[in-house]
């Protein structure tokens, strides 16, 4: 059903089915003019500066001192992972930079790192254990039984239990930009306090915010990812 939703409305597509009713349904005369709004419309969607207002209500961090915080532990949810020709398992870039970020912050305020990931395959080993072989630290926890955002915040009640961890202070929440928004709804549903570790960039407007990219469209679909992910979550009362 999720695909079906992301084929219909991943971008450009909804500019497309609107075209394609208009042809059909509209008559001659408002063609045009509903022709040059959409060509507008498209043409505002492939600017960065679009992109980075599309992608703000996601990425915006939690505004505070991250040093004068105390936390639980680090939690970092796993992105994917592939396998080689020689049927071995490799992380995905995405899980080696939220891992590796995690472990640094794990190693600053000396907390637990939580892993979260688990299998594609049933006889593969889980994303937790996969990168796993990538950190070089000894304070790891492996979760690896959830395959998507809702099983992790739902497994680690578990994990808090079996570790006597604190569930009074915060999980520090490390994973993608975009991604943390959902995650983080998820987490307090099941009544954990979250902090978002969001590295935050401050975004210059110049002359080629307003110019089209085309790099824009997976920043675009990216965000819309998520967006419809949120939008999913709370239908289902995960979030």
């Amino acid at each position: 059903m999720k695909e079906v939703i992301y084929s219909i409305f991943y971008f450009p597509l909804p500019i497309l089915w609107f075209l394609l009713i208009t042809m059909f349904l509209v008559n001659v005369k408002k063609r045009i003019t509903i022709f040059k709004i959409v060509i507008l419309i498209f043409y505002i969607s492939l600017t960065p500066l679009f992109a980075n207002i599309a992608e703000y209500p996601l990425t915006r961090g939690d505004n505070f001192d991250y040093d004068n915080e105390k936390y639980s532990a680090v939690l970092v949810p796993t992105a994917g992972i592939y396998k080689d020709v020689n049927f071995s398992w490799h992380p995905s870039s995405n899980s080696v930079l939220r891992v590796k970020l995690g472990e640094k912050m794990a190693k600053k305020y000396n907390l637990p790192l939580i892993i979260s990931g688990g299998k594609i395959e049933l006889s593969g080993k889980s994303e937790a254990e996969t990168v796993e072989k990538i950190i070089n630290y000894n304070n790891v926890i492996l979760e690896t039984y959830s395959r998507n955002s809702y099983q992790t915040s739902k497994n680690m009640t578990d994990v808090y239990n079996k570790n006597k961890l604190n569930k009074e202070l915060s999980i520090l929440l490390v994973t993608s930009a975009k991604h943390s928004l959902r995650m983080s709804l998820a987490l307090e549903k099941k009544g954990f306090k979250v902090k978002k570790y969001i590295i935050q960039n401050q975004y210059i407007i110049n002359f080629n915010s307003f110019l089209p990219d085309a790099r824009t469209i997976n920043i675009n679909n990216a965000s819309l990812y998520e967006y419809i992910g949120i939008i999913f979550y709370f239908l289902k009362g995960y979030i």
